[in-house]
């Protein structure tokens, strides 16, 4: 995880669940200032609200902003699939944070009736599935989700996997399984999260059949929610970067085709592991590794497949595309149906390599446009990362960025007339996206690739599908089954589209 403070010292405790409220100086309007509630990063099972400082933004955009921590990994994401330990602890942290903003934020000048959830990476999750939980319903008006998403299939995991994990951390442990959750928490802590995170991830989970609340915090699977209609609609704001996972690998030197190919099995392994039936199913993996391929027009005949420059740009677009592009769209495409919507890819390369190691062909891989939300050119030299000072157009596009972020928090669209800048709400029939580069150009069809969001979004779920062979538990013969997953993901597909 990046961090532009190089001597911050972050250390683990339970005692986590503090908030920080950032207020800007003067006196509120009579309505109250906007609030923008951020939900940090970390794949669900590490990060730290210190990390950014949200003072600059809120200073400077009037905008009051909350950081709430939530509890991670194992401590947040345990479930034993009962009620007793149901899972999305995290999550229902998040819920207490937005509670506690619509009740006490007017003591801070606060608006509590124009509050935006916003987040990034496994944030940005949680804000989509925030909005798909009828337990955040009411407690936020707009949402931001940069660099992650609710509707993919990874996002959610599979509670008996997470369950597995419990089980074999109370084996590791010596615990008896009739009072497994009571040894559980006489764990020491910090032992017991090393414990945990070893080879296994946590994550949230379907809680609807063993939720310990009158409601669960998701009852259906997101898509499935998605396609009855029935979620928190809200304006929404969403994007990613151009180069999201270009640090995925150390070093790119030698990057071959066979490189490419391996990464590829390697990246989409996950997708059909998830699909497998009862441990039923057979998968053909190299179909589905020569659909990708094919689709990206990787043969090892074509010469410009040979040359690494080539190749690791393509491999690069292909994780951006697959892992962020793709979930950016389909989140734009659902919810642009019911509440104004915008989506955004952000190209803008700071004038100095504000990040030592950093090779100069990456552009903004995860993470590096949050310098601008955040207004960190604008910080005390002190509180920056070894660095002497930001180039004047940094700050200047730092300028206009958080103004794109404040302008939704307020008034549910990024960009103000004052500004001078265009920037249409999404619409699916005639689709157009905001390249955020120190130009700042709305693309449409004609000069923007659309076709990869639809590849990854409604023809390689069909490939995943094509490729599977599963046989029930009463016969023995072979069947192509569409899983669970894929169902709710068509509905949702055909609900928005028709």
């Amino acid at each position: 995880m990046m961090a532009l403070a190089p001597d911050l010292k972050l250390s683990f405790s339970e005692d986590c669940l503090y908030l920080n409220v950032f207020v800007p100086d003067g006196t509120p309007p009579p309505e109250g200032w906007a609030v923008m509630v951020w939900f940090h990063s970390g794949d669900f099972n590490t990060g730290a609200i210190a990390m950014w400082d949200a003072s600059v933004f809120a200073v400077k955009q009037k905008v009051i902003v909350v950081t709430p921590s939530y509890r991670l990994n194992v401590f947040g994401f345990l479930t034993l699939r009962d009620s007793f330990c149901p899972g999305n602890l995290g999550l229902l942290d998040q819920v207490a944070a937005l509670e506690w903003v619509s009740t006490k934020i007017s003591a801070f000048g606060g608006a509590s009736n124009s509050v935006c959830v916003a987040g990034h990476g496994a944030g940005g999750s949680s804000v989509t599935l925030h909005m798909l939980s009828p337990l955040s319903a009411g407690k936020f008006h707009r949402a931001i989700s940069m660099s992650g998403s609710g509707l993919l299939p990874s996002t959610i995991h599979d509670p008996e996997t997470l369950e597995k994990h419990a089980v074999d951390l109370g084996e590791w442990f010596i615990c008896d399984k009739t009072s497994l959750l009571d040894c559980l928490r006489n764990i020491e802590a910090e032992a017991f999260m090393v414990q945990a995170l070893k080879d296994r991830t946590w994550g949230p989970v379907v809680d609807r059949d063993f939720a310990n609340v009158s409601q669960a915090f998701l009852p259906k699977e997101p898509l499935e929610i998605l396609s009855e209609g029935i979620f928190n609609k809200v304006p929404f704001m969403v994007g990613y970067t151009n180069m999201e996972d270009a640090l995925l690998k150390d070093n790119y030197d030698g990057f071959t085709y066979e490189n490419f190919q391996s990464f590829v099995a390697e990246i989409i392994s996950t997708d059909y592991s998830q699909a497998d039936i009862n441990g039923s199913c057979t998968v053909d993996d190299n179909y589905i590794i020569d659909s990708v391929m094919f689709f990206y027009e990787l043969e090892p005949s074509i010469e410009e497949n040979s040359n690494e420059v080539s190749l690791r740009q393509t491999f690069v677009d292909f994780t951006t595309e697959k892992l962020y592009g793709a979930g950016a769209y389909q989140q734009a495409a659902s919810f642009s149906h019911v509440r104004p919507t915008f989506i955004y890819r952000f190209d803008y390369k700071p004038k100095r390599n504000f990040l030592e190691g950093v090779p100069e062909w990456v552009s903004v891989p995860h993470q590096f446009e949050l310098p601008f939300v955040w207004g960190v050119p604008h910080w005390p030299t002190s509180a920056q990362s070894a660095q002497t000072g930001w180039h004047s157009t940094d700050k200047k596009i730092t300028d206009i960025i958080m103004s794109f972020w404040s302008n939704f928090v307020k008034f549910s669209n990024p960009v103000q007339n004052s500004m001078n800048i265009k920037w249409e709400p999404f619409d699916e029939k005639n689709p157009s996206i905001m390249i955020i580069d120190k130009n700042f150009d709305v693309r449409d069809s004609s000069n923007f690739n659309f076709r990869k969001f639809y590849f990854w979004n409604y023809y390689y779920p069909k490939v995943l599908d094509i490729s599977r062979s599963c046989c029930t538990l009463n016969d023995t013969s072979s069947h192509n089954l569409v899983p669970s997953f894929t169902l709710a993901f068509l509905a949702g597909a055909q609900y928005f589209i028709t």
